[in-house]
């Protein structure tokens, strides 16, 4: 699973819209809409926010850590 798409998956499955996500994590809407489509890559900060908010590892998130 791509970074976009956990990243997507995990919004979905807390049933959040872009909007009420991106309040949780202390972004903007618009900057979450860019993480998610992947033309904009977080700050260290921000991947922080992410994995405080989802309750997930970095890793888990923003690394593909599966072997194919």
């Amino acid at each position: 699973m791509s970074k976009r798409e956990k990243l997507i998956a995990l919004r979905v499955e807390k049933e959040l819209t872009q909007k009420k996500a991106a309040e949780g994590i202390g972004i903007s809407r618009s900057f979450l809409t860019e993480i998610e489509n992947g033309t904009r890559n977080p700050s260290f900060k921000t991947i922080q926010k992410f994995v405080n908010f989802y309750g997930e590892k970095v890793k888990d998130i923003f690394f593909n850590t599966k072997v194919a």
